[in-house]
């Protein structure tokens, strides 16, 4: 059994409206592609896309605090995206100057 180090800029924290672009999990950092991706989201809610790997037709998902989402088996490389995060519906117990979306991925 190896130790997984964290980076250091985890959790990944959005704190403005715009997301992060188009994407697939397949760098050294991101593990070594036999386990799943998972993905906790905390904090503001956002819209996050996905892309099936068969067909190509992207489809987006509402992510509100304390939802997870796996990536395993066949979808382990999925293409997916952060399209938009809603900061004015933060959990109240976020500090309205700190909303933000908090995403651990493992």
């Amino acid at each position: 059994h190896s130790e997984r180090t964290l980076p250091p800029d985890f959790p990944d924290r959005y704190s403005s409206t715009s997301g992060l672009v188009w994407h697939r999990d397949i760098y050294r950092n991101d593990g070594d592609g036999d386990a799943p991706i998972v993905i906790l989201s905390l904090g503001a809610p956002c819209q996050f896309g996905v892309e099936s790997v068969a067909t190509g037709e992207r489809r987006a998902i509402e992510l509100r605090s304390g939802d997870a989402l796996v990536f395993g088996g066949p979808c382990r490389f999925i293409k997916h995206a952060v399209l938009s995060i809603d900061l004015e519906r933060s959990p109240t117990w976020m500090p309205v100057e700190q909303r933000a979306r908090l995403s651990l991925t493992f």
